[in-house]
C-alpha cells in the first residue's frame, strides 16, 4: 500500500507540479553524475602520481646460452611487435649481443616504424676521432659502426661474416682498456650475434600492458632460453582512496538533500490538505512518514540509476583516457551510489518526521492560503 500510494504521488507530481519534478530530477542526476566525476578525477590523478613515484621506467632480459644460443636473428624475428606496442613511452632501446671477442652496443629510438640513434644518449657521447652513426645509416641498415681496438677511421672490421666501415673511435672505457667494444645499429647487427640482454629504456610511465608484451613475446619467441626481470607496478587497488569515495559521496549526498528538502519541501507545503485528509481517515504518522520517504527514495534511486548510466556512456572513457587507468569498478559505484542515497535518507527523513508530527487542523488552515 505504502509503495502503491508513493508511484501514484509520483504520477501527480508530474501531473500538477512538472516543473518542479523536472528540476528535482535534474537536479539529482547532477548531484550523482558530480559525484562520479570528482572522484574519478582525484583518485586517477592521485594513482597516476602514486604509480609514477613507485614505478620502474625499465624493463629488462638476460639470455642464457644452453644447446641452442639466442641470436639477434631471432630477436629481429618478433622484436618490432615489441617496439610497436611501447614506442608512445619509449625513450630507447639497449641491445647488448657479442659475437667471440667483440662487444656490441646498441642504443637506438623506433618511432613511426623508423629507427635512429638515441637522444638520450647521444647528448654523452662524443667519438675521439671520426664521427657517430647518422639516422640515415642506422634507419636503412647500413654497416658503419664507431667503437674503440676497432682499427682507425676509414678502416674495414669484420664481426661474423659481416664488414663494416668504421666511422668513428672512441675509447669507451679508457685507452688502456683492450676489450673491443662496438656501437652499432639494430638493422645493421649481425644476425649470428649472441645476445646477453635486452633493455627498455621509457621516458613516459609504462603501461602492465607494455610489460605483458615484452615478457611474452620474448618468452614465446626464446622459452626458457630469456629471463624476464620482474617489473613492478603499483596496484591499482593500492591506489585507490575508499576514504575519497566517502567523502565526496557525503558530500554530494548532502546536498543532493537539501536542494531534494527544498524542492519537495514546496511541494508538500501545495499538499497540505491531501495530507490532512489521509491523517482524518485514519493514516497515522508513521504511515504518513513512511509515504512520502518512500516517494523521495524511488526518486532518488530512479535519478542514481539514470545519473549512472549517463556517466558510464558519456563521461567514464572521458577520465580513464586522460589519466590510463579506470579507477571505477562495480564495487565502487556500490560504495558510491549506497552513501549517496544513504545521505539523502538521513537529511529528508529529519523534514518528513517534522511534517508527519504536524497538526491535522493545522494542515487544512494552512492549506486554504497555498
Amino acid at each position: 500500500m505504502i509503495i502503491k500510494i508513493s508511484v501514484k504521488n509520483i504520477k501527480n507530481l508530474f501531473l500538477h507540479f512538472k516543473s518542479m519534478a523536472v528540476l528535482l530530477f535534474v537536479s539529482q542526476i547532477i548531484a550523482i553524475l558530480t559525484v562520479y566525476f570528482v572522484y574519478g578525477i582525484y583518485n586517477s590523478y592521485r594513482a597516476y602520481l602514486l604509480a609514477m613515484k613507485e614505478a620502474e621506467y625499465t624493463m629488462e632480459a638476460y639470455f642464457e646460452s644452453g644447446s641452442q644460443v639466442p641470436t639477434m636473428g631471432e630477436l629481429k624475428g618478433c622484436f618490432e611487435t615489441v617496439l610497436k606496442e611501447t614506442e608512445d613511452r619509449l625513450d630507447y632501446f639497449y641491445i647488448f649481443p657479442a659475437y667471440e671477442s667483440t662487444l656490441m652496443n646498441i642504443h637506438n629510438e623506433y618511432k613511426d616504424g623508423k629507427y635512429s640513434y638515441s637522444r638520450t644518449v647521444a647528448k654523452n657521447i662524443k667519438p675521439d676521432k671520426g664521427r657517430m652513426m647518422t639516422d640515415e645509416e642506422i634507419d636503412s641498415g647500413e654497416k658503419v659502426i664507431y667503437g674503440q681496438n676497432i682499427g682507425n677511421v676509414g678502416d674495414t672490421y669484420k664481426i661474423g661474416g659481416t664488414e663494416y666501415e668504421v666511422v668513428g673511435i672512441e675509447n669507451f672505457l679508457g685507452h688502456d682498456d683492450s676489450r673491443i667494444i662496438v656501437e652499432m645499429s639494430y638493422p645493421a647487427c649481425d644476425d649470428n650475434a649472441e645476445l646477453v640482454y635486452v633493455i627498455l629504456e621509457f621516458s613516459k610511465l609504462p603501461k602492465m600492458n607494455d610489460y605483458l608484451t615484452f615478457k611474452n613475446t620474448l618468452k614465446k619467441q626464446f622459452g626458457d632460453r630469456v629471463s624476464i626481470k620482474e617489473y613492478k607496478m603499483l596496484d591499482l587497488e593500492q591506489a585507490i582512496s575508499y576514504n575519497s569515495v566517502i567523502v565526496f559521496s557525503l558530500a554530494a549526498g548532502l546536498m543532493a538533500a537539501l536542494d531534494t528538502c527544498l524542492l519537495y519541501g514546496y511541494i508538500l507545503r501545495k499538499r497540505r490538505k491531501q495530507m490532512a485528509v489521509f491523517r482524518l481517515v485514519g493514516l497515522g504518522r508513521i504511515r504518513m512518514f513512511l509515504i512520502n520517504e518512500a516517494e523521495i527514495m524511488l526518486i532518488s534511486i530512479i535519478t542514481a540509476m539514470a545519473g549512472l548510466g549517463i556517466f558510464r556512456l558519456a563521461f567514464e572513457k572521458i577520465i580513464t583516457t586522460i589519466y590510463d587507468n579506470n579507477v571505477y569498478t562495480s564495487e565502487i559505484y556500490l560504495r558510491m551510489t549506497g552513501i549517496y542515497l544513504f545521505s539523502i535518507f538521513v537529511i529528508t527523513s529529519v523534514m518528513m518526521i517534522i511534517y508527519a508530527n504536524s497538526n491535522v487542523m493545522g494542515m487544512i488552515r494552512r492549506s486554504g492560503n497555498d
